[in-house]
């Protein structure tokens, strides 16, 4: 059954969402004025942009989808779908479905675990502290690109141990691969990265090291070794997934604080609050959205859904739902219960959670601590990510000059 025969919207409805995509700039640059429409009017509705798809902006459908595995795939995560072949579609950890996406999760858990990340703090801050000691004497910088992208980046470098000249590579590969709109892009990215890590791996088999990729060389479940495509395929998805997602969430971070000084202040006045800053900001500004495939025909918040069509699940809708957060469209650093699906929820839930809060926490804390009183030079400059990792590109600040270049 096609999408157009089972498509039961109402036309107000339709009119909202048939043009909405993800890669159309003037809509990515504030997408919640879209979701909330939707949400409150059709919360499951169709764009018929990017070959078709669903879209779901309520938190309760959102859920529904992540825990029914079996109908919603996640063999397509992206729109439009990316065809990596027989040998390497349904071998990222990121689309693989039962019984093998279990595997993964038992290789990858222990290393991404809350008492294995915490030993990366020095390294974190140390990689935060150069960053700001960077930016701070300037008196103005651009805290998306000369701030916020540096810490995903170093950390990433230093986790898989090879040179912080890769940098500007990683940032392209990843910019193809979640932002571009022409599936070619994406995949010549995709070849470039394994094209790298096969280099990385050969290295490795000649001189074992303890960085992540010699690791998960040495790595079993079960008594089964990753080996050929399949490690080259968890070894891409570790290094592509922390980088522009991370860099998406932190510039927000920026943006707010240089927005609001009142809430900027109250941090610097009590850092102890930075973490619950953190979830709140996470959850008003979560930066991703991705795809599930449904298996079958089925039924979605009361619509009818044909099989092999795509449902992208809006974690940033979710996050602003009114039926389960109080005052959702507004900032409460404070906010004392966080329900936020911004890691995602099911079998899928973001792996790399403790990375990316630590990472948030540790930049706040180092940059404010630096740089106490910043703002934006000219809000009319910010610009956002198009694509499925949502978030501003350009974060034009000003602060007094000539401040302590950083921390020992």
């Amino acid at each position: 059954m096609s999408a157009q025969e089972t498509r039961t919207t109402t036309t107000s409805a339709d009119d909202v969402a048939r043009d909405f995509s993800l890669y159309d700039e003037a809509t990515m640059q504030d997408p919640h004025k879209v979701y909330s429409e939707l949400r409150s009017r059709c919360p499951v509705a169709h764009s018929d942009r990017d070959d078709g798809f669903w879209i779901a902006t309520r938190y309760e459908d959102v859920i529904a989808v992540t825990k029914d595995a079996q109908t919603y795939s996640s063999k397509y995560v992206m729109i439009p779908r990316l065809k990596f072949g027989p040998d390497f579609v349904d071998r990222p950890p990121l689309t693989a479905d039962e019984p093998r996406h279990k595997v993964y999760r038992k290789l990858l858990q222990p290393i991404f675990s809350h008492g294995k990340i915490q030993k990366w703090e020095p390294e974190i801050r140390k990689i935060c502290r150069e960053a700001v000691a960077k930016v701070a004497p300037l008196g103005r910088c651009d805290a998306a690109t000369d701030f916020a992208k540096k810490i995903p980046l170093g950390f990433t470098c230093a986790l898989l141990g090879v040179s912080p000249e890769m940098e500007p590579r990683f940032t392209q590969w990843s910019k193809d691969v979640v932002e571009s709109e022409d599936p070619d892009d994406a995949m010549r990215a995709v070849g470039d990265i394994v094209a790298f890590l096969g280099e990385q791996l050969e290295r490795r088999m000649a001189n074992p090291t303890e960085d992540l990729i010699s690791q998960l060389m040495q790595s079993e479940v079960d008594g089964d070794k990753l080996e050929g495509q399949e490690l080259l395929a968890v070894l891409m998805v570790v290094m592509i997934a922390g980088l522009d997602t991370t860099w998406a969430a932190l510039s927000s971070c920026m943006y707010h604080l240089a927005a609001h000084p009142e809430d900027r202040r109250r941090l610097v006045d009590n850092p102890d609050m930075i973490p619950t800053a953190v979830e709140e900001l996470l959850r008003f500004y979560a930066p991703v959205a991705l795809t599930r495939e449904t298996t079958t025909e089925t039924e979605l918040g009361g619509i009818k859904i044909g099989e092999k069509e795509l449902v992208l699940l809006s974690w940033p809708a979710a996050n602003r739902d009114p039926e389960i957060f109080a005052d959702p469209d507004r900032v409460v650093i404070d906010r004392a219960e966080n329900r936020h699906v911004t890691f995602g929820t099911g079998i899928h839930r973001c792996l790399g959670s403790a990375v990316a809060r630590l990472e948030i926490k540790v930049a706040i804390e180092e940059w404010l601590a630096a740089i106490p009183e910043f703002e934006l030079a000219d809000p009319a400059t910010v610009k956002y990510a198009t694509g499925h990792v949502w978030g501003p590109r350009v974060v034009d600040v000003r602060y007094p000059e000539n401040l302590c270049a950083g921390r020992s």
